[in-house]
């Protein structure tokens, strides 16, 4: 069930918290970006090394191979910390922001499991699902539309 602004909790969700909105969370996706781009690198390089070198199928599959443990080390970084008693991944907590449930407060590891794996489909197509961030009244992407989380700021 998506939560909408009409819903008594999307309605507690605006009385009590200031949502964090579109450009503050590009600097948080920033921060999170700079912090995975090495140890992603680090992974890729060393899984490359190890695999063969061979026909087309063996290069299609290492670069599948090598797609899913980015996608693996990504999903431990976003939900893991998402469901930690931060709320937030490094660039959130730099930010002041942090990701809650309905309720306000901490969402389970399968919530958070469930946001990352929408954001996916909030790139598609063209970002959109991200860009509504900057046009919905509760500054949610798709993702947190699907997973019934919000952002909000930690700090005034």
């Amino acid at each position: 069930m998506l939560v909408g602004v009409d819903s008594p909790i999307g309605e507690a969700m605006n009385e009590n918290s200031d949502f964090g909105g579109f450009w503050i969370r590009v600097g948080a996706y920033c921060i999170d970006t700079a912090v995975l781009i090495v140890p992603l690198m680090l992974v890729s390089f060393l899984f490359r090394e190890q695999a063969p070198d061979g026909d087309d199928l063996e290069v299609a599959i290492t670069n599948l191979v090598d797609s899913l443990l980015n996608l693996l080390l990504g999903w431990a970084y976003y939900a893991t910390l998402h469901a930690s008693a931060w709320q937030a991944t490094l660039g959130k907590k730099a930010t002041g922001l942090k990701v809650v449930g309905a309720d306000g407060g901490r969402i389970s590891l399968g919530r958070a499991t469930a946001r990352y794996f929408a954001m996916l489909l909030s790139a598609l197509p063209l970002g959109i699902g991200f860009l509504m961030v900057g046009w919905t009244q509760q500054k949610q992407g798709l993702h947190d539309k699907i997973a019934r989380t919000w952002v909000i700021r930690t700090t005034p």
